[in-house]
C-alpha cells in the first residue's frame, strides 16, 4: 500500500485522541465529544480488546452516591461515541457490544510516547473502500471546517470533497434504488409479516443486594405479563411467566433469547434500591438489531412495594403501544390485590401448581388460600385454588373431593371479576371434566381466550377439551398456540405430545415427548405418553419401561399398574398381570385413589369384559378425567362393540 498519499478512508477513519484535552481529531476534522461518551472511550482505549463491563462503566461514570437511570444514559453515551466513530451496533469496527454485559474496543491502538494520546485505525475496512477508485481528498477543503459531535447528530462541512463524494454517491443510489429494490424483491419475495407481534418479559434482576426482594421481582415480571396480555390481544402476543421465569440469571444475550422464543421485542428491567428508595429500570428493546426504542425509571419509597409495581406495569403498557406501531393501545386490566403480602402468597401458589405434583398442588392451595385471608377479594386467588384443586383431581386425588372445590373457587373469582380470563379458563375446565357440560365448557374456553388471547393455559386446557371432542385439527391448533407462548413448560409439551398421539401422528408424538423430557427428565406423564407411543408401535419393551419409570419417578407402585398389566397381559404374561389386581383391590378398600380406569385395563387384557364395563362405569361415575378420552384409547375396543358400552356413551353424554 502506498502509504506516502493518505487515502480517502484513512483519513475518514483513522482517529487520535488526546486525552489531556480531552478531544479527537481526525486528519483535518475536531471532533468534541461529551463528558460521559469521553470517558467511556477513554475507559476502553485503556483496555483495547478486553471486555469493559457495564458495572465497571457504571463505577467509572456514575459512582454508588449518585442516583441515574443508568442503562438508559449509558445507552445514550455509548451511541453518540458510535455516531463520532461512524460505527454502528450491528457490524461494529471500533465498539462491539457484548450483550447484557458491557463492551470491547475492537480496533488496533498506539499510545504516544507522552502517555498521553492514542492513534488508532481500521485498515482492514480501509481496503474495501479503496476498491472503489475514490479520488484523491483536496487537503486544503478538509482543513477548512471542523466537525461537531455535541449530540445525537452531527455537522460534517459541505465544503470537503468527503462531503462531496458521499452527495454524488447519495444520488447514484437514489437514481439505481428502485431497480435495485424490485430486482431484489423478485429474486428474494418477503414472507408474509407475522400477524402479531411477540415480547418476552424478561425476569427483572435483583440489583438490590437483598436476596429477600426475590418474590417482589418475580411479582414485577407475573405482573408486566398480565398487564401486556391484556394490551393489545389482537397485536401483541406475550410469552408466559413459566417459560419466562427460565431465563432468569441465564448467561444468553438478548439476541439468543429473542432467537430461541421467536420474539421481536425484549422487555429487560432490574431493581436498585438506595437507602430506602426503590428505584425501577425498564427498557423496550428490538430484538434482532439488539436497539433500545425506550426507556424509563420509575421511583418509589421501599414501603409502598406494592404501588410501584402498579405505576410501573401501568406506566408500561402505557408506553408500549408509542414504541410499536402495531399496536393500538391500552386495555388494561387491574386485578391488583389489596396488598403485597396477598400478591406474594398468590406467586408462591401459582410457582408450586406449575409444578404439577401432588406435593406442590397441595403447596399452592395453602398459599391461595393464605392470599385470600389477606384480601378476600383478591380474585385471582381464587382463580389458582381453583385450578389446583381441579388438577389435583386429575389423578392425585378422588374426583368427589376435589372438582367441586374448583368449581366454587372459580365461581367466588367471577364473582369478584367476571372479565377475568383465569377464572374463566378454570370455569371452562369444570365444565369440561366434572360437569361433561360440552357447550358450556366450549362457551367459557372461547371467553376466556377472547379477554386474554396470551394465556397459554386457556389455549392449553381448551386443546384437551376439543381433543376429548375428536376436533383434532383444533386441538392441534390450540397447543400449539400455548407452545408459542410458554415453550419450555413442561406438562403442555407433554399434552402436546398426547395430542398428536391421539390424533394418530405417533412419530410426531414420540418427537415431542422426547422434546419433552429434555426439558425435565424426571416428568411422569411424559413417560407414561411414551410408553402408549411404544406400544402403539409394537414396541412392548420399552413401553413397560417407560411405564414402570413413571411409576418409579412417581413414587407409587400402584400408578401406571393398569398400564404394566396392559403390556403384561398383551406379551403373554396374563399371571403377572392377575397378580396386580390384589394389592390394587386392597388399597382401593383402604379408599386410596386408585383410579377405576385401572381395573378396566386390566380386565379388558385379561379377555373379562364383563368385570371391564362394570369398573368403566365407575370411572365414568368418578369423572375420572380418561373417561373422556375413551374414544381415543384403543386398549378398550374390544368393549365398544358390547351394546352396554353404547348405554354408557349416551347416558353420560360422552363425545361420540
Amino acid at each position: 500500500m502506498d502509504t506516502a498519499a493518505p487515502s480517502p478512508f484513512r483519513r475518514f477513519a483513522s482517529f487520535e485522541v488526546n486525552l489531556e484535552v480531552g478531544e479527537m481529531r481526525r486528519h483535518g476534522y475536531r471532533i468534541r465529544l461529551q463528558e460521559k461518551p469521553f470517558q467511556i472511550l477513554v475507559a476502553l482505549l485503556e483496555r483495547p480488546g478486553a471486555l469493559v463491563t457495564r458495572d465497571e462503566l457504571h463505577q467509572r461514570l456514575w459512582p454508588d452516591n449518585i442516583f441515574v437511570d443508568f442503562d438508559h444514559n449509558l445507552n445514550n453515551a455509548i451511541n453518540k461515541l458510535r455516531d463520532a466513530l461512524n460505527d454502528s451496533s450491528e457490524n461494529p469496527r471500533f465498539i462491539e457490544t457484548i450483550p447484557r454485559r458491557g463492551y470491547r474496543f475492537l480496533a488496533d491502538v498506539e499510545i504516544g510516547h507522552d502517555g498521553t494520546s492514542v492513534e488508532f485505525a481500521t485498515p482492514a475496512v480501509e481496503e474495501e473502500v479503496r476498491a472503489l477508485s475514490i479520488g484523491q481528498e483536496d487537503e486544503e477543503a478538509t482543513q477548512a471546517a471542523p466537525f461537531h459531535i455535541e449530540n445525537e447528530h452531527s455537522v460534517l462541512s459541505p465544503r470537503s470533497s468527503w462531503a462531496r463524494w458521499l452527495s454524488g454517491l447519495a444520488g447514484l443510489l437514489l437514481a439505481s434504488g428502485v431497480g435495485i429494490f424490485y430486482l431484489l424483491r423478485w429474486m428474494h419475495p418477503r414472507p408474509a409479516a407475522p400477524s402479531r407481534a411477540m415480547i418476552v418479559v424478561l425476569p427483572f434482576e435483583n440489583l438490590t443486594g437483598d436476596p429477600s426482594q426475590e418474590y417482589f421481582c418475580d411479582g414485577m415480571t407475573e405482573e408486566l405479563i398480565a398487564q401486556l396480555g391484556n394490551l393489545d390481544p389482537d397485536r401483541l402476543s406475550v410469552i408466559a411467566r413459566t417459560t419466562a421465569m427460565h431465563y432468569k440469571g441465564s448467561p444468553m444475550t438478548i439476541k439468543e433469547i429473542a432467537h430461541e422464543l421467536g420474539v421481536e421485542y425484549v422487555l429487560e428491567s432490574s431493581i436498585r434500591r438506595l437507602d430506602n428508595h426503590i428505584r425501577v429500570t425498564t427498557q423496550l428493546i428490538h430484538a434482532a438489531e439488539e436497539r433500545h426504542l425506550w426507556a424509563q425509571s420509575f421511583d418509589r419509597d421501599s414501603t409502598d412495594l406494592l404501588g410501584l409495581q402498579q405505576s410501573v406495569s401501568l406506566a408500561v403498557s402505557n408506553e408500549i403501544p408509542l414504541h410499536m406501531n402495531k399496536l393500538k393501545g391500552a386495555r388494561l386490566h387491574d386485578n391488583h390485590p389489596a396488598d403485597s403480602v396477598a400478591y406474594e402468597n398468590y406467586l408462591r401458589g401459582r410457582f408450586f401448581w406449575n409444578k404439577r405434583s401432588k406435593e406442590g398442588l397441595n403447596k399452592g392451595i395453602f398459599y391461595f388460600k393464605e392470599a385470600i385471608k389477606e384480601d378476600p377479594q383478591y380474585a385471582r386467588a381464587y382463580a389458582g385454588l381453583a385450578d389446583s384443586y381441579l388438577v389435583l383431581g386429575g389423578g392425585y386425588m378422588s374426583p368427589h373431593q376435589t372438582y367441586l372445590q374448583g368449581e366454587s373457587a372459580a365461581t367466588e373469582a367471577l364473582a369478584r371479576d367476571g372479565d377475568l380470563a383465569e377464572a374463566h379458563t378454570s370455569l371452562a375446565y369444570f365444565k369440561f371434566i366434572d360437569e361433561w357440560d360440552w357447550q358450556g365448557a366450549d362457551r367459557e374456553f372461547k371467553q376466556a381466550i377472547s379477554l386474554d388471547p396470551s394465556y397459554a393455559t386457556a389455549h392449553h386446557w381448551y386443546a384437551l377439551y376439543l381433543s376429548a371432542m375428536g376436533r383434532q385439527p383444533e386441538a392441534i391448533n390450540e397447543i400449539e398456540k400455548a407452545l408459542v407462548l410458554d415453550p419450555l413448560s413442561v406438562v403442555i409439551n407433554a399434552n402436546a405430545g398426547a395430542i398428536y398421539y391421539q390424533s394418530g401422528d405417533y412419530e410426531k408424538s414420540l418427537q415431542q415427548l422426547q422434546k419433552t423430557l429434555e426439558l425435565d427428565p424426571n416428568f411422569v406423564p411424559a413417560h407414561g405418553y411414551l410408553g402408549y407411543v411404544y406400544e402403539t408401535r409394537r414396541n412392548y419393551a420399552q413401553a413397560l419401561t417407560e411405564y414402570k419409570r413413571a411409576q418409579q419417578l412417581s413414587g407409587d407402585q400402584l400408578a401406571y399398574a393398569g398400564d404394566v398389566g396392559w403390556i403384561y397381559a398383551l406379551t403373554g404374561r396374563k399371571t403377572e398381570a392377575q397378580a396386580l389386581l390384589r394389592p390394587l383391590q386392597d388399597a382401593s378398600k383402604g379408599h386410596s385413589d386408585v383410579s377405576a380406569y385401572t381395573f378396566c385395563l386390566i380386565y379388558t387384557s385379561l379377555g373379562d369384559p364383563e368385570e371391564a364395563l362394570k369398573w368403566l362405569a365407575k370411572s365414568i361415575e368418578d369423572r375420572e378425567f380418561t373417561a373422556t378420552e375413551m374414544t381415543h384409547d384403543l386398549r378398550i375396543d374390544a368393549l365398544r362393540s358390547n351394546p352396554q358400552f353404547e348405554v354408557f356413551r349416551r347416558e353420560f353424554n360422552i363425545p361420540q
